[in-house]
């Protein structure tokens, strides 16, 4: 017969932090390090937009296609309602 064992979040926090531990030394995988964002500032300085020039045309169909669909679903929900009016 097996023990029911509590679950706290101090218990929790163990339970992962061994399971962490585990994982860690089975990969041996160095932790990674902290490095600071000052000669990465340039680089996000510098970003570019690299979305390609279609896909304005295509946010534009999906959203065609959306308001198709938006009215084609308040048709549906019209109908069922007439239909639950006459049937009460």
């Amino acid at each position: 017969m097996s023990r029911t064992v509590t679950l706290t979040p101090a218990l929790l926090r163990r339970i992962v932090l061994e399971e962490k531990r585990k994982l860690q030394s089975e990969l041996d995988v160095p932790a990674p390090e902290e490095v600071d964002a000052d000669g990465y500032a340039d680089t996000l300085a510098a970003h570019e937009d690299f979305t390609p020039k279609n896909e304005s045309a295509a946010y534009r169909n999906l959203a065609m296609q959306e308001r198709r669909l938006a009215r084609q679903l308040r048709k549906i929900r019209e109908s069922k309602a007439a239909i639950a009016r006459r049937h009460r």
